[in-house]
């Protein structure tokens, strides 16, 4: 993903220091006002266009980590990490196994590798307050989340 900061000079001052990204060729705007959303209604298709090259912020549990890209736009198959973030994720037990339940998954979360160390510090059912931007993947009907900051509330 390429930013660029665009000062232009014959167009309006209010475009002076808005920060844009190409993304399939088209410069969409990057950075604005936060919006905060309920994780479920982010992983819907049907929101797709509502929350499309927004930053919002939510909550969801700390699933799993993820190693697949083959489903990632190319721009984010090297220098990302992937996880699985649910709605809720708690402990089940069936004849003496527990495991963690995962209601609502979604593995649309990517964080540069950079940034990543926060991630994988967190154990499954960990509760974290996410900011992220969010990519529309039009063709496959949902959202990438790049996420800008995860804590543990």
């Amino acid at each position: 993903m390429k930013s660029w900061v665009v000062i232009p000079l014959l167009t309006s001052i209010l475009m002076v220091g808005l920060r844009f990204t190409c993304t399939g060729g088209e410069l969409v705007p990057t950075q604005g006002p936060r919006v905060e959303a309920p994780y479920v209604k982010l992983i819907q298709p049907a929101f797709l266009e509502d929350y499309a090259q927004k930053v919002v912020s939510f909550q969801a549990s700390f699933y799993s980590m993820q190693t697949s890209t083959f489903d990632l736009p190319q721009e984010y198959k090297d220098g990302y990490v992937r996880f699985m973030l649910c709605s809720e994720s708690k402990p089940i037990t069936v004849s003496n196994i527990t495991a963690n339940s995962c209601d609502n998954p979604s593995i649309n979360f990517i964080i540069p590798k950079s940034d990543s160390d926060a991630v994988f510090s967190l154990k499954q059912s960990d509760r974290v307050a996410i900011v992220a931007e969010a990519i529309p993947e039009r063709k496959m009907q949902r959202l990438l989340f790049v996420v800008k900051s995860i804590k543990t509330p």
